[in-house]
């Protein structure tokens, strides 16, 4: 048995209490939970993780330990003596030479005297935990840039992570894989992510990317033009395959709203009512609501509450799909589904709806991001003035 509970007052006139605790807020996909050290200084509490989980059946609260029905409870309950006894260590020493104590001190203290965590690990255990927060894309693209910096190196542990190696990744990424600026920098985004997320879990106290600026390059967003999208409602009249016209209703549903493919494919016909298309979006988990035109109207059928609005076949084969539709239009586009969106933005600014009403039916959390729709229809006002030049 330990004391799991230690409370000094010294010549600084500072209350400290530290305590293990396992943190039942928050369950991973595992059923279990982390240890943490609770740190109270001035009735202002802060945590340590500790970088262990157990389920909490396993842990005993009023004693403080693991219980001994877990397999590992004697070694875990070592480990939480001795990173307990560290923490109570700093802080006795911080209190007998008179020194200042804040949470900083204590965590860098810490971290200095700790084992460096493995990024790797740290790594993988973020993406076990994406499941039910993250669509399903974006949990494939992690597990893609954790293969990555795999291949960059055997081993990296978190305290590797600073402006060497980001130079020395992104020379890799460049000359190595021949990835591009873009590409680049979505790699660059996903650690920075998970590296403010350490932060967070008080396992670093700096990020690099602090002294970095992601670089980004503008890209083409390619859309299609109210003429263009005539001729793919006259494909609907037209002998073509079945499975083809199928897609283009979808497809087409989503220019006139904006809809992105992972909520077309989980769209039922109870999200419609009074006209108007109501649900959470599965990327930004917002509710958002969408009136509907008749445009978008006319591709709907009569269905029960729980159907889906539209047989959506998977992102690879509709992209697939959607190039042979474009063929039967003569349209000579490099189209994809997520083209839907671009077309909806730039026809909906080029007719005069407000920007700010554009932002909130693409469910856009920053302006800044619709803008971009908004050069778009400059540079396209610019070209089609050109047109007075051949007169």
């Amino acid at each position: 048995m330990f004391t799991n509970c230690l409370t000094i007052n010294g010549p600084l006139n500072k209350s400290l209490n530290t305590k293990i605790i396992l943190r039942k807020d928050f369950i991973r996909k595992d059923e279990t939970a982390c240890f943490y050290i609770r740190i109270t200084i001035n009735r202002k509490t802060n945590y340590i993780s500790l970088n262990k989980f157990i389920k909490p059946s396993f842990w005993d609260e009023g004693k403080g330990i693991v219980k001994s029905q877990h397999p590992l409870s004697n070694k875990i309950n070592h480990f939480l003596i001795k990173e307990k006894l560290k923490i109570d260590d700093i802080l006795l020493n911080l209190q007998l030479q008179n020194k200042e104590i804040s949470f900083n001190i204590l965590k860098k203290t810490y971290s200095n005297n700790s084992e460096p965590l493995s990024f790797f690990d740290f790594f993988k255990k973020e993406i076990e935990l994406m499941p039910g927060k993250y669509a399903k894309g974006t949990i494939k693209y992690y597990k893609k840039e954790l293969s990555k910096l795999k291949k960059f190196r055997n081993t990296i542990l978190i305290t590797d992570i600073d402006l060497n190696f980001l130079n020395e990744y992104e020379f890799y990424l460049r000359n190595k894989l021949n990835n591009c600026t873009n590409t680049i920098s979505g790699s660059f985004k996903a650690i920075k992510k998970l590296l403010n997320i350490a932060i967070r879990k008080n396992l670093i106290t700096k990020n690099p990317f602090a002294h970095l600026k992601i670089r980004y390059e503008e890209t083409h967003k390619e859309f299609l033009t109210i003429e263009e999208l005539k001729s793919l409602e006259k494909l609907l009249i037209k002998n073509i395959p079945e499975k083809l016209k199928n897609v283009l209703r979808y497809f087409l549903f989503a220019c006139y709203t904006g809809v992105r493919y992972s909520d077309m494919e989980r769209l039922k016909s109870c999200n419609i009512n009074n006209n108007q298309l109501s649900f959470k979006q599965h990327k930004t988990k917002e509710y958002i609501t969408i009136p509907l035109t008749r445009h978008a109207i006319k591709h709907l059928t009569k269905k029960e509450p729980e159907e889906k609005l539209f047989r959506v076949i998977t992102n690879q084969k509709t992209n697939e799909f959607l190039k042979i539709i474009i063929l039967y239009a003569n349209i000579n586009k490099n189209i994809s589904f997520h083209c839907s969106r671009h077309t909806f933005a730039v026809i909906s600014l080029t007719i005069g709806i407000p920007i700010e009403v554009i932002s909130k039916i693409l469910g856009h959390k920053d302006l800044k991001t619709t803008q971009i729709y908004a050069k778009i229809v400059d540079k396209l006002k610019f070209k089609e003035m050109e047109k007075w030049n051949n007169l």
